[in-house]
């Protein structure tokens, strides 16, 4: 994406409030970023339902939450047959006790929508579930090519690429509309959103678009 290659890891596995989670990011430098067009989103091809467990807290949470969360996907995906994988992660070497859960659904064209909740004494599993599954299924439905976390995360990339990106999306949140008035203010990049009326993936869809100012890593030469 943007032209740029990169692994991350998970290294240590942090929970709210202590945090102390860490992960390893490599990123290949580049002399600038490239323009994207993530607008075909294709048809879902596979669902991942994955429940990690640190510390000392019973696995029976993380079963509950993980059985709960894979019937409602696959309910969600009875007509297409999309096959669920379900994984229960238990890893003691954590910098505290904690539990979460992520679905993620790739697409025929590589588009990953996620949806992700952290575990809570005063939540059930399954309400977990529910609302974690409930968010990921609104995402798809809306139409967009990212989900609702990676819409405003991807708006300062936009805005430093070099020509025109263009990116399906749902509803814009608060947080993109800030991350574009923000992006606009110091720099000169242009955002223009526009309705997907064309779209047949959801009622909901967006494009926006975004004329970066190629921005030049001024440590690499051509």
């Amino acid at each position: 994406m943007f032209g740029v290659s990169f692994s991350v890891s998970s290294v240590l596995r942090g929970f709210n409030p202590k945090g102390g989670g860490e992960v390893k990011l490599t990123i290949d430098p580049v002399r600038e970023l490239s323009p994207v067009d993530i607008t075909v989103r294709g048809t879902v091809t596979s669902v991942a339902v994955d429940v990690y467990m640190c510390g000392t807290l019973p696995s029976s949470l993380g079963e509950r939450c993980l059985h709960a969360a894979q019937r409602m996907v696959e309910r969600r995906f009875t007509d297409s047959k999309v096959p669920v994988k379900s994984t229960l992660h238990r890893d003691e070497d954590s910098s505290g006790s904690g539990w979460g859960l992520c679905i993620s659904a790739k697409t025929s064209s590589n588009c990953i929508i996620t949806a992700c909740g952290n575990g809570n004494p005063k939540k059930k599993p399954e309400q977990l579930a529910s609302e974690t599954a409930e968010q990921l299924i609104r995402d798809i439905d809306e139409g967009g090519c990212v989900d609702v976390h990676m819409q405003d995360q991807i708006i300062i990339l936009m805005g430093l690429a070099t020509g025109v990106s263009r990116v399906r999306t749902g509803p814009l949140t608060m947080h993109t509309k800030t991350a574009i008035h923000v992006v606009e203010l110091l720099t000169d990049a242009q955002f223009s959103v526009t309705k997907d009326t064309d779209c047949n993936l959801g009622e909901l869809s967006y494009l926006i678009e975004c004329n970066g100012i190629g921005l030049k890593n001024a440590y690499l030469t051509d």
